[in-house]
């Protein structure tokens, strides 16, 4: 697979992900914890998506280096990343509530961010 090929994959991976938590969201419960969990990984594969156009490597499946690659494209991102993925672990893991009010802001917040990253 080229460069841009794995590029394109990795941004429709994001889109179709960042559809499928919005349309989670609108379904409110029991969907809140997996539109986070959606959102989450809709925000990571757009980083992973423009590490790869802007010549950076994508460090594998290990997410704790992809967030620290992720500084080098926006400062703050790393926070974001690190933050997001704490809120999928409570809806993955059952680790703890996330109230539909803060799953509604988590997915607005972050869609922004991802259609900024996932934008040619």
């Amino acid at each position: 697979m080229s460069k841009a090929e794995m590029v394109a994959a990795w941004r429709k991976r994001a889109l179709e992900n960042l559809e499928v938590a919005g349309r989670l969201l609108a379904i409110a419960r029991p969907a809140v914890y997996a539109a986070v969990s959606r959102m989450y990984y809709s925000l990571f594969q757009a980083v992973c998506a423009r590490l790869l156009e802007k010549g950076l490597a994508v460090p594998g499946q290990n997410h704790g280096e992809v967030w620290q690659a992720a500084d080098t494209l926006q400062p703050g991102l790393f926070f974001d990343l690190q933050d997001l993925h704490s809120w999928r672990r409570k809806a993955d893991y059952a680790t703890g509530e996330i109230p539909l009010a803060i799953a509604r802001d988590l997915v607005a917040n972050y869609t922004t961010r991802t259609r900024e990253l996932t934008a040619s």
